[in-house]
């Protein structure tokens, strides 16, 4: 367990480290979370994290590695759909502490009643895209009205 806690507290060294040059460079600070990547820069400049850097329920996880209010948009693709909706809540939660005024979350989860099988079979587990088309079911939730 103590081998863990250290790659832990390493890899959100790491985060902090990229957050600094986000900010040397007069980048906004855009998250990824439960990207399936090594945490780091990913898309950009956007930063990427994993559960085993970031635990999306643990405040203490979020605290050593954001400062409240200090993230520009967090983007949440295929994630949610695997939490329960108190998980949900939860998440909802303490990204707002941690999102900026009019900052943005977006969620993407599989749309599971849309009728095209080729959609389908790109949204089941395992499935692969066709024609490099990415799923449409996103929701938008600017800070004002995220949480109610």
């Amino acid at each position: 367990a103590n081998k863990l806690h250290v790659a832990k507290k390493y890899q959100q060294f790491s985060l902090r480290s990229y957050i600094y040059t986000l900010r040397q460079n007069d980048q906004p600070l855009r998250l990824e979370v439960g990207s399936a990547q090594p945490p780091g820069l990913c898309k950009g400049s956007w930063l990427c994290t994993d559960r085993n850097a970031l635990d999306l329920f643990l405040a203490d996880d979020w605290a050593a590695i954001f400062s409240l209010e200090s993230v520009t948009a967090i983007l949440a693709e295929h994630v949610l759909e695997h939490l329960t909706p108190l998980q949900v809540q939860h998440l909802a939660a303490i990204a707002y502490l941690y999102l900026k005024p009019g900052g943005r979350f977006r969620i993407a989860v599989p749309d599971g009643y849309r009728p095209d099988p080729a959609y389908q079979d790109f949204i089941r587990v395992g499935g692969t895209p066709a024609g490099g088309w990415a799923p449409t079911s996103h929701v938008h939730a600017s800070r004002p009205r995220f949480v109610a």
